[in-house]
């Protein structure tokens, strides 16, 4: 114990004092925030779910905003197929020449103008051109011709994604019926 009847005494009883003070005030914060901490869950919780409604809503904005840039930069596209003669017909047959316009950057005109595009092939569109690709799938899917949309009738991106698999396998690959 200390001795009180010293001044030495009395000045380490005054820091042992003051060091009990500071601890006592930082643990009844502590207590505080830790009555208060269910509230403040709660609350944080709601608020996550807020930002996170938010951030759905503000990204699908953007998302739109950013495709409705890409499309604005398109123009004119046309599909036009035809079967060699000794091919005997059938979809993986078909001669395609896919044409389009797209803004482009003329060193001539020293700014962006339309330029004509050709694709012989929805391969080759969807691997060297994916913007024309999407343009036309999201854009235009009703000018995908009718002989690539019986592939699934009501999904243009998935007719179109199993003609380039079909294409590419070199035989048709029906898609998966297991939602129908």
């Amino acid at each position: 114990m200390n001795n009180l009847t010293t001044s030495a005494g009395i000045r380490n009883a005054l820091a042992a004092n003051s060091l009990a003070i500071t601890k006592a005030r930082e643990d009844a914060t502590l207590f505080e925030r830790l009555k208060a901490a269910a509230h403040l869950a709660d609350k944080l919780e709601a608020d996550g779910k807020e930002l996170t409604a938010k951030l759905s809503e503000v990204s699908a904005a953007e998302a739109k905003a950013e495709r409705d840039a890409l499309f604005a930069q398109f123009d004119s596209m046309t599909i036009s197929y035809h079967f060699p003669e000794r091919s005997g017909g059938g979809l993986l047959n078909a001669r395609w020449e896919i044409c389009w316009k797209r803004l482009a950057y003329s060193m001539d005109w020293r700014k962006n103008v339309m330029t004509e595009y050709k694709a012989s092939d929805f391969t080759t569109l969807d691997h060297s051109y994916p913007d024309a690709y999407r343009y036309l799938v999201e854009a235009h899917p009703e000018k995908i011709p009718n002989i690539i949309m019986e592939l699934s009738p009501d999904n243009p991106a998935e007719a179109m994604a199993t003609y380039c698999a079909s294409k590419r396998a070199n035989r048709i690959i029906m898609p998966s019926r297991s939602n129908a």
